[in-house]
């Protein structure tokens, strides 16, 4: 799809000094803002201690928050280079649905680590802010933003097909306004119905590129673990366990 031969660099993604100052900052916000909300009442030196608990889940969060992030940046920075898109009659995507299939799969991947890594049932009074904090409200900022680049360039798009047919719809129209009360030719007509014609697929055309299957699988990925979650808050508050 490319227009010349750019190149995104990806060789920060195995750099170890940036996924230990992730590391470390995913301790220092456990400290000082989690164990805080959730377990009010206990000392810095206490939340520091049961923190140190869950520093392998942490260091396991930041490898993967790391790469997710970089990986996320790189799909951003491939929707800025000069692009050969697909012609809009063709596909209503331009041919960019595989950025944002690959969107969805490092969203998918995002969810399963959260779950894996997280300790989030330890928390069911949060359930629902919780869910809503690190899953629904992220996950859709995660997979809207590194494609945000691409939705621009998709308008830019739509706006120079629709300011090309509107200057032959213009030229056309002159004629029509020319003949005044005369039968127009033939030609004429095939002409302004050919103009409707592009312009109805113009208006077709996406403004980002995913359709509504891919937005079916992303409600169903960030809502399955909601869902989950309120469920199991639920039944610990119920059966007392």
């Amino acid at each position: 799809m490319g227009a010349d031969k750019s190149r995104i660099q990806t060789n920060y993604l195995s750099e170890f000094r940036l996924i230990v100052a992730t590391w470390v900052l995913l301790l220092s916000a456990g400290v000082l803002v989690l164990e805080p909300i959730f377990n009010p009442g206990y000392s810095l030196l206490q939340n520091l201690l049961r923190e140190l608990l869950y520093s392998y889940s942490r260091l396991l969060q930041a490898t993967f928050l790391w790469v997710f992030l970089s990986s996320m940046v790189a799909i951003y920075k491939i929707g800025r280079l000069p692009l050969r898109l697909k012609v809009f009659t063709d596909d209503r995507t331009l041919g960019l649905k595989p950025f944002a299939n690959t969107s969805l799969h490092l969203i998918t991947i995002y969810v399963i680590a959260i779950l894996l890594t997280f300790p989030i049932f330890l928390y069911p009074n949060f359930a629902v802010e919780l869910s809503l904090t690190i899953f629904l409200v992220p996950g859709l900022f995660f997979f809207l933003v590194p494609l945000s680049g691409l939705h621009k360039k998709m308008r830019e798009v739509r706006a120079e097909k629709s300011a090309l047919v509107g200057l032959r719809h213009s030229r056309v129209m002159s004629e029509v306004e020319a003949a005044g009360e005369g039968p127009l030719n033939e030609g004429l007509v095939d002409e302004l119905l050919a103009i409707d014609a592009i312009k109805r697929e113009i208006r077709q055309m996406h403004d980002w590129p995913f359709d509504i299957g891919t937005v079916v699988r992303l409600a169903g990925i960030l809502g399955a673990p909601l869902v989950a979650t309120v469920l199991a808050a639920y039944l610990i508050r119920l059966f007392g366990v």
